[in-house]
């Protein structure tokens, strides 16, 4: 009797961790369908998913890899991008007593070094292909009500269509981890700015509110809404929602499958 309570405990737990999340995903797929491509003659709306996929080597290295796309409300998919990156975890001591969507989120210092690629369709106005480098640094910082600050310091070594455009990306990350009976989540605001060093294009600067909900230790979910604008709010912005999902794989997990099996 007291093994079927823990197995009609446990599904139902697991049950309503899905409901939740099909409660988050939704009204933002509803609206991203629902309404027109453009609110003003300046800005546009758009929807982003993406799939995120992280293995871990050990306590200090890590790969991950991503494919992100952009679709126009009233449009199809306007480009999209591939990535793969290794993680390096520095000063692994302080640790927050609240949990994370992301368990990796506990080092100090953060050092990735990566390569992208991104394209648009041939038949827009103004197709491209991107091919990039990138290096990035990201400090954290653990403060009063358990939150945790990330300042992030990411410079990309760009060649668009064959013409070197460095960019330099700035981004400050305030986020805060909870937990309760049926499931861990982590609720995060950042800003981020985008400035072009070697172009005539103008700075971008991202304001951004999301959370992360963690299905499994393999799978998280994540939603967050985007509002971007070029140099001021009279130039033209992008309203955006982020649909992400993520996916962790740890070596040793892989490992001890293996021998299991054996």
């Amino acid at each position: 009797m007291y093994r079927s309570t823990n197995l009609i405990k446990t599904f139902f737990n697991q049950d309503l961790v899905f409901i939740i999340i099909l409660f988050i995903s939704l009204p933002s797929t509803v609206q991203c369908q629902g309404q027109d491509s453009v609110m003003t003659p300046t800005t546009r709306q758009e929807l982003w998913p993406e799939i995120d996929a992280y293995y871990r080597l050990n306590d200090k290295f890590r790969l991950f890899g991503y494919y992100s796309a952009t679709k126009l409300k009233t449009s199809s998919y306007t480009d999209g991008g591939l990535s793969i990156n290794l993680d390096y975890f520095a000063l692994p001591i302080w640790r927050n007593s609240k949990p994370r969507a992301d368990s990796t989120r506990g080092s100090l210092l953060w050092f990735r070094g990566g390569f992208s690629y991104s394209h648009s369709p041939h038949d827009v106005e103004k197709p491209f292909k991107d091919y990039t480098i990138v290096t990035e640094v990201s400090a954290r910082f653990y403060l009063p009500w358990e939150m945790l600050l990330t300042q992030r310091n990411r410079f990309e070594w760009r060649w668009r269509n064959g013409v070197f455009q460095s960019r330099y990306r700035p981004k400050l990350t305030v986020e805060r981890g909870f937990e309760t009976d049926f499931l861990t989540f982590t609720v995060y605001t950042y800003g981020e700015y985008f400035v072009n060093m070697n172009t005539e294009n103008p700075d971008v600067f991202r304001l951004a509110l999301g959370w992360e909900v963690k299905a499994s230790k393999h799978l998280s979910f994540e939603t967050y809404f985007v509002h971007q604008f070029e140099g001021s709010f009279n130039s033209l912005s992008v309203n955006a929602v982020g649909l992400a999902l993520k996916l962790y794989f740890n070596k040793g997990d892989l490992l001890g499958s293996k021998n299991k099996r054996s």
